[in-house]
């Protein structure tokens, strides 16, 4: 087995080739590609701008058109009508995370894509921290109790539905047939859930960096 060692400081030209061949596809998959994990808006790049009267807005840029009902609906696993029982509590936790995440329970009156239970809790990236600062992303706000909206959600492994951006959540009018009121409304996102667009991954560019994994793992055994 050739050990290849410059004499310019003990580098091993056979770890560059190696280290080479495995980052390069990543740079491609950072310009435009990425893997085929369920997505996460909140994955993507995001700055956080200067306090605004006590809110902290974080700008991301999302993977999807987060104005468009159609890629919302191809995004989201759950769509539905609900009343904002009340407020459960606020995760003001932000180790791992880049805001806290406020818990709402929401009563389903209705559901349009996907089948939820009566009661559900609502997980809504944002809210106030130990400060009292309250953090959001951009244009969102915090869902008004007693208010009704339609969702637009995933549902994450222990029960609960998220949202993230002002999009994922539109305000209903109120009034004694809510169903009725607001039928044009719904009868557009009913139609956008029939022509949802899925994320569109380049598996391609995945591939790309998994034939050159294997083929760096082989040249790293046998030079």
């Amino acid at each position: 087995m050739l050990q290849w060692t410059m004499g310019w400081g003990g580098v091993n030209v056979k770890k560059i080739i190696y280290m080479i061949l495995i980052l390069s596809p990543l740079l491609l998959l950072n310009n435009g590609t990425s893997s085929e994990v369920q997505p996460d808006l909140q994955n993507k790049n995001y700055s956080i701008r200067d306090h605004e009267d006590n809110v902290v807005y974080v700008y991301l840029d999302a993977i999807i058109d987060v104005n468009s009902l159609e890629d919302l609906s191809g995004f989201s696993s759950n769509i539905f009508i609900g009343k904002v029982s009340r407020l459960l509590y606020t995760d003001t936790n932000m180790e791992e995370r880049i805001l806290p995440h406020t818990y709402y329970e929401i009563e389903v009156l209705k559901d349009l894509k996907g089948n939820t239970t009566k009661e559900v809790i609502l997980n809504h990236f944002g809210g106030y921290n130990d400060e009292n600062i309250l953090y959001l992303f951009q244009g969102n706000s915090l869902p008004i109790v007693g208010e009704y909206y339609i969702f637009i959600t995933n549902e994450l492994s222990d029960g609960t539905y998220y949202l993230e951006t002002s999009t994922q959540k539109i305000l209903l009018e109120k009034d004694d047939d809510l169903l009725e009121t607001n039928y044009a409304l719904i009868e557009e996102i009913i139609l956008a859930i029939k022509n949802e667009v899925k994320p569109n991954f380049n598996k391609e560019g995945w591939q790309l960096w998994k034939n050159c994994y294997i083929l760096a793992s082989v040249l790293y055994l046998f030079l």
